[in-house]
């Protein structure tokens, strides 16, 4: 209450001095308000989805508004003055309430505030549930009476009316009163501050200043498998399957790499979408023992299973901090498949809220890393977004797309073999490949493998075909799978 007087008053100040109702502080205040802070509605974005958010496992310990209120009376602490600041705010223009690149000073001075408030919070205030506690027999009397409406429910949705179906309730039951049983509250620990990526606010990647290049169609390591001219039989032979070394062994600059993921997709973008051909494949090589090996392939034949291509990532760790930074201790990149441990090559680096320096827009940013055992095994470096060295500067290990190629990380194959030598490990890759010509569609999911380092086996996993579809189902699909991307 103090604060929120102290507000109310800085306010009427500031509105005598500059004669103005509506001005720089008070945007400040109307932006801070936080979702019930002055009854229901009249929040401010910032207030309700950024301050409010942030603070929300506090939620236990302090009323948002009132943290809202100190934060707010820390900005006139700042320095935030309405002769100095408030007429710049008052005056300038937003062309989108999500994307002003140009944000008020106020605004400036709000995120400032709530960064110091969050710090002084991890610190002091740690995180913890409540547990409420009762006595042995009220947790029996709850046992029991949860019992009985599971029941009660169990046998009203087996029933169409429900008529006939009442609540048992034995005769001379006593009921127990909570609070009569009461006997305190326990604080659960749950969650520990560890920096500053718990809670994620890091909303910035400043360790990230360049954004893969724009795909060159002359530059490709995977060749276009598009026809020369549209071709149902095209879209449904299986002619990649002879030459899916191409899709795994590379080379470049004189030495031999082998890709570890890749997404290539290649269309004829000039024709409308439901006439376009168009081939796309995905991939990830995956690292397990020696021994396993035959076993898991057996087994993704036999279970087929999750089919899916996915890679991990997370949107806490920047760049740069890739693999020493305690932000990645807390990743898991380790995986299991039937009882059989298994691990991905790769990394995906993801970043949603930068500003690309090349565009000026605020876009997502994305890339392949080799995972932490191959860089710390070869004690790499990432000298540059994407690019991996040795200590002898050997280029180790990067994603094409910064050399202006398709999205593609590729490893140099002689270290690749020492790593899988020296660990008793083999490699097996998941592959999604997308074909689509004449209106006529198919998709397959498939491993590869290879028992000897050049020939390379593979078995499809499932399989999806379209022989003829019409523009209705095409377009239902095409926004399907913008959805999925």
């Amino acid at each position: 209450m103090e604060y929120s007087r102290s507000i109310d008053e800085k306010l009427k100040e500031m509105q005598q001095v500059t004669g103005e109702e509506f001005g720089g502080f008070h945007a400040v205040i109307r932006s801070m308000t936080t979702e019930y802070g002055r009854g229901t509605g009249g929040y401010g974005d910032f207030g309700r989805y950024v301050f409010g958010s942030a603070l929300y496992d506090w939620k236990n310990q302090f009323d948002d508004q009132y943290l809202s209120n100190i934060a707010t009376m820390r900005i006139i602490d700042y320095g935030y003055d309405e002769k100095k600041h408030g007429n710049y705010d008052r005056n300038l223009r937003y062309h989108s309430r999500h994307e002003n690149l140009v944000e008020r000073i106020g605004k400036k001075y709000q995120w400032i505030a709530l960064y110091e408030l969050l710090a002084k919070l991890t610190d002091n205030y740690p995180i913890y549930n409540e547990i409420k506690l009762f006595t042995p027999e009220y947790q029996k009397y709850k046992e029991l009476q949860n019992e009985k409406m599971y029941s009660y429910m169990d046998k009203l949705t087996q029933t169409y009316s429900g008529e006939g179906i009442e609540l048992i309730v034995e005769e001379n039951e006593e009921t127990l009163k909570e609070e009569d049983h009461f006997l305190g509250i326990e604080k659960d620990y749950f969650k520990k501050f560890n920096g500053p990526w718990n809670p994620f606010l890091r909303n910035i990647d400043p360790s990230l200043l360049e954004y893969p290049l724009k795909d060159n169609s002359q530059q490709k390591f995977i060749k276009s498998y598009l026809p020369y001219n549209q071709d149902k039989i095209w879209a449904q032979n299986k002619e990649e399957f002879n030459k899916l070394d191409e899709f795994i062994f590379i080379e470049y600059e004189g030495n031999k790499y082998i890709s570890l993921a890749q997404f290539v997709q290649s269309s004829n973008n000039d024709k409308k979408f439901v006439d376009k051909d168009e081939f796309c494949i995905k991939s990830k090589a995956v690292f397990l023992s020696n021994s396993d090996k035959e076993k898991y392939i057996a087994l993704k034949l036999d279970k087929k299973g999750d089919t899916g291509v996915s890679w991990a990532n997370a949107y806490s760790v920047f760049a740069f901090e890739h693999y020493w930074h305690p932000s990645f201790s807390e990743m898991f990149y380790k995986s299991e498949f039937e009882d059989i441990d298994c691990e991905d090559a790769i990394w995906e680096y993801l970043w949603e809220t930068n500003i690309n320096p090349a565009s000026g827009d605020r876009t997502s940013c994305s890339y392949l890393l080799p995972n932490a055992n191959l860089v710390k095994f070869f004690m790499l470096f990432q000298i540059s977004e994407g690019i991996w060295e040795d200590s002898e500067k050997n280029l180790v290990a990067f994603d094409a797309q910064y050399m202006g190629y398709e999205s593609n990380l590729l490893f140099r194959a002689d270290y690749l073999e020492r790593y899988l030598r020296e660990n008793n490990l083999s490699v097996v890759w998941d592959f999604y490949m997308e074909k689509m010509s004449e209106r006529s569609r198919k998709e397959e999911w498939f491993i590869c493998w290879t028992d000897n380092g050049t020939d390379i086996k593979h078995a499809i996993l499932d399989q999806y075909q379209e022989l003829e579809i019409d523009d209705r189902l095409l377009l239902a699909g095409f926004m399907e799978e913008e959805k999925s991307l």
